[in-house]
């Protein structure tokens, strides 16, 4: 194999690489903004909201133990929400609608 055709090999599979991470930055910037909205947060101005991430930043740079428990605490609230969820979408689905009513 000749080393133009290695170069276009590896330039095709990074460029693959770089569309897949495009693909997963979108999707967790759409799960940050569905958390934002979840929590009523999407009225709070944009610099209070950097300082809050600097804050968290800070925090986890520094190991500060209060990660662990902010951690601990989202994970209940997102098990919270996710129970919620399936209970209203079980609901929703067992709810007669106009026509079987």
């Amino acid at each position: 194999m000749n080393a133009s055709l290695k170069i276009e090999k590896l330039e095709a599979k990074i460029s693959g690489l770089k569309s897949q991470y495009q693909l997963l930055l979108h999707g967790r910037q759409k799960e940050l903004a569905e958390l934002i909205s979840k929590l009523n947060l999407t009225h709070i101005d944009n610099k209070t909201l950097m300082g809050g991430f600097l804050f968290l930043q800070s925090k986890i740079t520094t190991q500060d133990p209060i990660v662990e428990d902010w951690h601990n605490t989202g994970a209940r609230f997102l098990r919270q929400s996710r129970s919620v969820k399936k209970s209203d979408s079980s609901v929703s689905k067992n709810k007669p609608t106009s026509k079987n009513a």
